[in-house]
């Protein structure tokens, strides 16, 4: 599935049911009413959600083979166990979230800012 692809279906809301999904390339959503990603989701790219505050958690089985960036995901209350993110984990503003899961791989840096929880 391609990166735009992915972003109009997330985005109205469509159920990817108990499909592996698969983006090649990098996915960046912005400011909307995101609530959940599909379990198992697979970004070959970076993932970047910045101001998504209706997202609570991130899915089971998610792998970013890039960068993974969440900005401002304020009701973002945990991250699944073994999560698997290629490059930089960067955390910023993300108030809800309270520890890290067992099993968390990062391939570059871990970076924490504004995470007062």
């Amino acid at each position: 599935m391609t990166p735009t692809e992915f972003v109009e279906a997330v985005t109205n809301d469509r159920s990817f049911g108990n499909a592996k999904i698969y983006v090649d390339g990098d996915v960046s959503l912005t400011e909307n009413n995101l609530t959940s990603l599909p379990e198992g989701l697979t970004v070959g790219g970076d993932l970047v959600l910045s101001g998504c505050t209706g997202l609570t958690a991130l899915p089971e089985g998610l792998t970013v083979g890039e960068d993974l960036a969440l900005n401002g995901c304020t009701s973002l209350t945990s991250l699944p166990e073994g999560l698997k993110v290629g490059g930089y984990l960067v955390l910023d503003g993300c108030t809800g979230l309270t520890a890290l899961p067992e099993g968390l791989t990062v391939g570059g840096s871990l970076v924490l800012n504004g995470c007062t929880s």
